[in-house]
């Protein structure tokens, strides 16, 4: 068999093409899947590597999903836009952690994510939190109210009053 197929018989001449994300040279009789940060269209006899900006309309390898979605570094993630597919960088408040994300995470409360391509939320200061869905930046990051006061919000969002006469708390929130 040529690059880029295979057969399973020796000496066969009805070859098959490698699928998508694996290669084959000369006379093989299986393909090799590509490495990470790698990427091969059907019946390829060499994998490539990745751009650092992968797109559908740069490539026509990156016609298939699982192709694209393979060069997608930590910190982006598989999106539709513009026609096309590309590895888009999450957005502030958000991170991904793994090659191939299809979404990004949003930053679990007290912690923020202060711009894009994150792989990692950062610690809001300590006696600090933040609200659902994904602090994009240190300034998301609320304090507590202090012993005595207290947020008229369920959530505990400044400002903070104090307790009416005769009333008092010591929780932090």
């Amino acid at each position: 068999c040529e690059a880029g197929k295979f057969s399973t018989l020796l000496g066969a001449s009805n070859c098959s093409d490698c699928p998508e994300g694996t290669f084959s040279a000369v006379g093989a009789t299986s393909c090799s899947a590509c490495q990470v940060l790698q990427y091969a269209g059907s019946g390829a006899s060499t994998c490539l590597q990745c751009p650092l900006d992968p797109s559908s309309s740069a490539d026509p390898a990156f016609s298939y999903r699982s192709q694209l979605a393979r060069c997608c570094r930590p910190g982006r993630f598989l999106t539709q836009e513009q026609g096309g597919l590309i590895c888009a960088p999450c957005p502030y408040g958000s991170i991904s952690t793994s090659i191939g994300s299809l979404a990004c995470d949003l930053c679990e409360l007290g912690k923020y994510a202060d711009g894009p391509n994150n792989t990692a939320c950062l610690d809001c200061p300590q006696g600090s939190w933040t609200l659902p869905g994904g602090a994009g930046s240190e300034q998301d990051c609320k304090a507590f109210c202090e012993p005595g006061t207290a947020s008229l919000n369920q959530l505990g969002i400044q400002p903070c009053v104090s307790c009416p006469q005769g009333f008092f708390t010591n929780l932090t929130r």
